[in-house]
Formats: C-alpha cells, sequence, structure tokens
C-alpha cells in the first residue's frame, strides 16, 4: 500500500496584493493547515488577520523590495515593502502573533554580483534594528551567483 500524506508538509503562502487572494483563499488554506503567510504591507497583514480570525499561531513573513542590479530577471517591482515602512510593519506582525517572524528578499533571478546579497541584508538588518524586533526567520531569494553559460559571478 503506498503511504499518503495526509497534511500539508511546512506549509507556505506567498500571498499577493488582490483583496480576492485573502478573502477566498487564506480560509482555505488555513483549514489545510497553512499558517505561515508572506506579506508586503500593513493592508495585507490586516487582511491576514481579519481572514484568520487573528489567530496567534501563525508565521508571518514580511517581504522586502531589494535592488535587482545583477540579476538577469530583477524582481524590485513585483513585491516587498520598503525601508522606510518597514520597521512598523515588522513592529505589527510581531505583536500580531505569538509564533515566529521573518523577513524575506529576493535579489532577482540568476543574480551575478554577490554584493546584491550583502547590500540587501544590510538593509534588511536596518530595518530589523530600527523596529527592535527579533526575527527567527531570514529567507534569502534569488539563487546564489553561479556559472551560467554566458554569465560569469
Amino acid at each position: 500500500m503506498k503511504p499518503r500524506l495526509s497534511r500539508i508538509a511546512a506549509p507556505v503562502l506567498v500571498l499577493g496584493a488582490t483583496s480576492l487572494i485573502g478573502r477566498f483563499l487564506v480560509p482555505r488554506l488555513e483549514s489545510l493547515g497553512v499558517k505561515t503567510f508572506a506579506l508586503d504591507s500593513e493592508d495585507e497583514l490586516e487582511q491576514i488577520l481579519q481572514e484568520t480570525n487573528r489567530a496567534k499561531d501563525l508565521t508571518l513573513v514580511v517581504r522586502f523590495a531589494v535592488s535587482g542590479d545583477g540579476a538577469a530577471y530583477p524582481l524590485a517591482r513585483k513585491f516587498g515593502t520598503t525601508p522606510e515602512d518597514a520597521p512598523a510593519l515588522l513592529r505589527r506582525a510581531r505583536g500580531a502573533s505569538e509564533e515566529m517572524l521573518g523577513v524575506s528578499f529576493h535579489v532577482g533571478s540568476q543574480c551575478m554580483r554577490p554584493d546584491s546579497f550583502r547590500a540587501a541584508m544590510d538593509m534588511v538588518n536596518r530595518a530589523i534594528v530600527n523596529a527592535g524586533v527579533l526575527v527567527d526567520v531570514v529567507d534569502i531569494g534569488g539563487g546564489f551567483p553561479a556559472i551560467y553559460p554566458g554569465m560569469n559571478p
């Protein structure tokens, strides 16, 4: 007999800016055991909190918009909070849940500049320090520089 998964292992949701996602998808995913949500703004945080009945067992991950310099496919305009808005959002997210708080950034696909990762981490670190919060998770996206056909880091 083949084993079957009855639950999602390490469930994660990246929540976009559309209200349809929050109104219809968040409650469904929560009913499946999803407790980790990524967010870019106070509006998204409020949407998640409303749709989960202000559950205290959520892991909330604040996404940062960082420079896409050196990436074949920059994603800076696609998602993320700004350095100016981040401290308040981090404080609010930390206070909203009794579980983990995370930060996330994506320097862009096929990023060929190792310094892009350092610059992004420095920016995120400043926001964490300015917020005065403890962060449990750091999610670094973009894939570390590697040799691609016709591209060298």
